[in-house]
């Protein structure tokens, strides 16, 4: 109940649709694994919270101790997308 709640709260002020949200994760999701994948701490830090940023630079330095280069192919389209919380 609390999840059709915010959702309904969300339509009425800011025109939230599911479809723009799912597009806009979707996105924001492709951008930071393939910055992830480039080892660009930089960019990530703008993309994400700063406990987040951390624990992401930690595994970058742990993985780039162990390989040299990592590629990244993501297939789309995407196939579940789907709201498990709102609030």
């Amino acid at each position: 109940m609390k999840n059709a709640y915010a959702v309904s709260r969300l339509r009425k002020k800011t025109g939230y649709t599911k479809k723009q949200f799912y597009d806009q994760a979707f996105n924001i999701y492709k951008e930071v694994n393939k910055l992830m994948a480039q080892g660009d701490t930089s960019s990530l830090r703008k993309a994400l919270t700063d406990s987040m940023h951390s624990t992401v630079k930690n595994e970058i330095k742990r993985r780039e101790s162990k390989w040299k280069s990592v590629h990244l192919e993501l297939v789309e389209p995407a196939v579940s997308i789907r709201t498990l919380r709102a609030r």
